[in-house]
């Protein structure tokens, strides 16, 4: 974490982490196992669902100087106005990528589909967000287990989209201490993802033949 003072005018706040969260299985186990190898929990050891390695926050408040020259009229105008924001920013959620049906013949849920050989399932992070929405990763590179097998991709292997949302607010303080000292009225505009980023949810990740 990191705070730096401008004089009385200017706070910025700026945090960020570093995390890795493994388990076996985010949810409680119930007695309806997500497991897909019931008798190897291990096989499900991987990244947790909301695990997030990257989480950047930033805040800032300004206070603009005061005028102490001039008209009355406008230096009421013009002080007591206030700017702030925050911006946050955080690496996506792991996703595994599954099949529609029981490949091993255990009857669980959640298995997951096996990668074809020389095939690369991941595609280039580079790409236009358009691109993205279409196509998130090589859905090509997929087929299913060997009848009464497991795959042999780990659970969470794939990470969806990243999350940014940038908010602000311009309000000014109306001081009133003629009513009491020190209390003062805030009014303020507050703008929310004012850039409109597209937050986009982990992709569908469903394989089906």
């Amino acid at each position: 974490q990191y705070t730096q003072r401008g004089g009385k005018h200017l706070t910025v706040f700026q945090s960020y982490t570093y995390s890795r969260s493994l388990d076996i299985q985010t949810n409680a186990q119930t007695t309806s196992n997500a497991v897909p190898d019931v008798f190897n929990l291990s096989s499900d050891y991987g990244p947790s669902d909301n695990s997030a390695p990257h989480n950047l926050t930033l805040g800032w408040t300004l206070r603009f100087p005061k005028s102490t020259s001039g008209y009355a009229l406008v230096r009421q105008v013009l002080n007591n106005w206030v700017y702030s924001g925050s911006y946050q920013a955080h690496s996506g959620r792991p996703f595994s990528v599954t099949i529609n049906n029981d490949s091993a013949l255990v009857g669980e849920p959640n298995q997951r589909a096996a990668v074809l050989p020389g095939m690369n399932p991941r595609l280039s992070s580079g790409r236009h967000r358009a691109d993205k929405v279409n196509e998130y990763f090589n859905i090509d590179a997929f087929t299913y287990p060997q009848v009464g097998t497991f795959s042999n991709m780990s659970r969470n292997a794939f990470v969806g989209p990243g999350y940014i949302m940038t908010n602000m607010t311009m309000g000014r303080d109306f001081p009133l201490a003629r009513v009491r000292g020190g209390m003062r009225l805030n009014v303020r505009a507050e703008g929310f993802n004012i850039f409109n980023t597209p937050n986009l949810s982990n992709p569908y990740a469903s394989f089906s033949c």
